[in-house]
Formats: C-alpha cells, structure tokens, sequence
C-alpha cells in the first residue's frame, strides 16, 4: 500500500513539474558537432530568452539569447561564462580574456540569429560582426579559500 501511494505522489510531481513548465522546443539540429537543441522560455506569454542545448562529444554546452548579451557556458568549465564581443579584437589580444569563435561557435550563433528573426524578436541581442567570446570568472559561493585576486 504504501508503494501505490509513493507511486500516486511522484506522478503528482511530474505531472505538476510539466504542466509548470514554460519551455518550448523552436528547433532541432544534428551537426558534425553533435545534437543542437533550441528553446524558448517564456514568462506570461512574453519570451524572455531562447536557448541552445548543445550535446558535442558528451558534453554539455548552452548558449543563451537575451535582449541584452549572448552568453555561453559550458559543463567542461562551469565557473566561466562566455559573453560575445561585437567590437574588433586588439591586435595583441589576451587569450585569457577573449576566446575566439569556433566553428561550432559560429554555427550556433547563426542559427540562433535565424530563429530570433523567425520569432519576430528584434529587441534580443544579435551577433553582428563579433568574432569572439569575453571570458568571465563566475564564483557561486564567494571567492575560493585562500585565493585573492
């Protein structure tokens, strides 16, 4: 008896997580990179920013579109966030500081520009002319013991 009622709840909760749930799948890709999945999420019927899933080589990367910034992370590196650069890269640029695109990069990026004009969002951010990424270090819990920068 209590298995039939430890049953009852978990499906309650799935069914309240799903029907809860704002995303929505836009579109679906298979690259030479791997499987590229696109979302949107919404809040009241307004969208409030579209995603990528990208599953390469079994990892995990996302890319974020939002009406501000670009942003990618990543599983391999989760402490680091990827915002795109639209301005022209220095000559002598720090590679500690600014990650070029890649080809799957640029592929996501473009296809994410495809969907945003598809969608009739002109308000989120576009990839221009950036040919790069700013690296950004995101510490979740404070600043890491007996570091300083």
């Amino acid at each position: 008896m209590t298995n039939l009622r430890f049953f009852e709840i978990i499906v309650l909760q799935i069914l309240f997580v799903s029907c809860s749930s704002n995303k929505t799948l836009v579109d679906k890709i298979d690259t030479h990179y791997g499987k590229v999945k696109f979302y949107n999420e919404s809040k009241k019927n307004n969208i409030q920013h579209i995603y990528a899933s990208v599953d390469s080589l079994g990892f995990r990367s996302y890319y974020e579109f939002y009406p501000n910034k670009i942003t990618k992370t990543s599983e391999v590196s989760k402490q680091m966030i990827y915002t795109v650069f639209d301005g022209d890269l220095p000559q002598d640029y720090g590679k500690n500081i600014y990650l070029k695109f890649s080809p799957l990069d640029k592929l996501i990026l473009n296809h994410g520009n495809r969907i945003l004009d598809s969608l009739g969002l002109k308000n989120f951010k576009r990839t221009n002319n950036g040919k790069a990424f700013i690296i950004e270090v995101n510490y979740y819990h404070g600043y890491p013991k007996n570091k300083s920068f």
